[in-house]
């Protein structure tokens, strides 16, 4: 069980020490150089690995797609370029919406940078909408085919619940594609950029638990470190 850390703060990470079990951290920063000095606060023997999770300014679009900021885009990857260290893109529409129509005619480009980008870099994670839709395809926010990224899907049931059938579903497709490589992000333990995100029940994280061990799923990311607590620990420590 993982988690990722869109707010690292001394306050969110310090939620770390509630973790006595093997873990991973994914987490977001502006640039490389903020990432390593955030890595460097994060002191506990129970996590393996910390994951580079590279954002952006809002009005560049905060997450990653062919309508970001193409030089922002182009600023990630050079300072990325070469570099032994694992990254997650979090490939989502634009914060500001406005993006889509701005960027549309840089679209196919910024689409063949991250293409080229996720292809040659060797530590690669990419974490997507949970449903797949012909439309996110065309948007370039679907990298399901098996190259040499982990694919990371998004089902936070406390926003919109998928229903039981469905996760196995989508599980069981990912999982016969990508092996243990796939991942399933699961919550939400509490807000995040957007705001108005709904804390996940108990009850409801331990069905969908349920069904990613039922599964075979290798990993499961949780959102996000800073909303972990005693309740919360209480059941991971079940699995």
């Amino acid at each position: 069980i993982s988690f990722f850390e869109e707010f690292p703060t001394k306050k969110n990470l310090d939620k770390v020490k509630l973790i006595d079990f093997p873990t991973k951290l994914y987490i977001a920063a502006h640039s490389l150089d903020e990432f390593k000095s955030i890595k460097k606060q994060i002191k506990s023997k129970y996590v393996r690995e910390i994951i580079y999770w590279p954002i952006l300014k809002k009005k560049e679009g905060y997450w990653f797609s062919p309508f970001t900021k193409q030089k922002a885009l182009k600023n990630t990857f050079k300072q990325l370029k070469g570099k032994n260290i694992s990254v997650m893109f979090d490939m989502e529409l634009p914060f500001s919406k406005l993006l889509i129509i701005k960027n549309l005619f840089q679209s196919h480009t910024n689409k063949h940078l991250i293409n080229k980008f996720i292809k040659d870099h060797k530590k690669i994670y990419v974490c997507e909408y949970f449903i797949d839709s012909k439309l996110f395809s065309l948007f370039g926010l679907e990298y399901n085919k098996p190259k040499n990224h982990h694919l990371i899907k998004m089902a936070y049931s406390s926003m919109y619940d998928h229903g039981e059938n469905k996760l196995n579903q989508v599980i069981q497709k990912y999982k016969k594609r990508f092996g243990n490589k796939f991942i399933m992000a699961y919550g939400v333990l509490t807000k995040g950029v957007l705001g108005w995100e709904k804390p996940i029940t108990t009850s409801l994280l331990k069905r969908d638990l349920d069904i990613a061990k039922k599964n075979k799923v290798k990993e499961v990311i949780l959102f996000r470190l800073g909303g972990l607590n005693k309740k919360y620990i209480k059941l991971l420590k079940e699995y």
